[in-house]
């Protein structure tokens, strides 16, 4: 393929009377394999541009540039960058687990809104967590490393504290938090259990991590059948976040 040039999305031209008239035409990006944004091409595409292909959604299709800042801006919303911890395997294990997850509440975020209201698009590049956001994007599209290890859930310090005397409980209307310990039950592995423990208790203090490392669901909830069941097991831990395959576990 051609290698795109970095023209200007606006063409001008005079017309036999002398009106000068400005068309914008639609232009794509172009962005390097780490996130960094090089300019834009005149191509009619509104696309993204990776070197010298075209990117594509996983189904063929040509990504727009809305669906891959959108994209991006979600992985951005639901890393710990908000907290100050930029760790990059974070980012490219939420892309690669988000392909099969599209479920994401970091996509109307603060950190969102943020990464989108951050123009020109160059002004992204000073930010090491929004390149590695775009990056990570990038390189779930390109069908690239998963460092989820196959995740199909993800979740944050909010799984790890459970307000109150009742640790059964189902969930916590007032903040909007379904415990997924006592709805689904989970596994998670000694290393995974220790970095989310310490990554959480750093930030948070050591009163916010009540959670044990393993725990049969507890409860039906709302329709889901999960109860003496743990359907998810870690599969990777990096930043605040912790990763889930899904498993059927029943209780012996």
């Amino acid at each position: 393929m051609s290698t795109p040039d970095k023209t200007s999305a606006s063409i001008g031209y005079t017309d036999p009377t002398g009106k000068t008239t400005v068309d914008i035409q639609p232009a794509s990006e172009i962005y390097r394999l780490d996130g960094i944004y090089e300019g834009q091409r005149t191509d009619g595409k509104n696309g993204i541009w990776v070197g010298s292909d075209h990117l594509r959604n996983l189904d063929g299709s040509l990504i727009t540039k809305d669906e891959f800042i959108n994209n991006s801006a979600t992985i951005y919303g639901e890393s710990a960058a908000t907290y100050g911890i930029i760790d990059k395997y974070e980012f490219f294990a939420i892309a690669s687990a988000h392909k099969r997850n599209s479920i994401a509440y970091g996509k109307t975020s603060i950190a969102a809104r943020d990464f989108k209201s951050l123009l020109p698009p160059e002004a992204r590049n000073q930010k090491d967590g929004m390149k590695y956001a775009i990056a990570a994007e990038i390189n779930a599209l390109n069908n690239g490393h998963d460092y989820s290890n196959g995740a199909k859930q993800w979740d944050g310090a909010e799984q790890a504290y459970i307000e109150g005397n009742d640790s059964n409980i189902t969930n916590n209307a007032k903040h909007k938090i379904l415990y997924k310990i006592n709805v689904m039950g989970w596994d998670i592995s000694d290393e995974h259990f220790n970095s989310w423990k310490n990554a959480i208790t750093k930030i948070f203090g050591a009163k916010k991590f009540n959670v044990p490392q393993k725990k049969y669901a507890v409860a039906n909830y709302q329709g889901m059948t999960n109860k003496d069941r743990i359907r998810l097991k870690s599969s990777a831990q990096y930043g605040l976040t912790i990763f889930w395959t899904e498993v059927d576990i029943i209780k012996p």
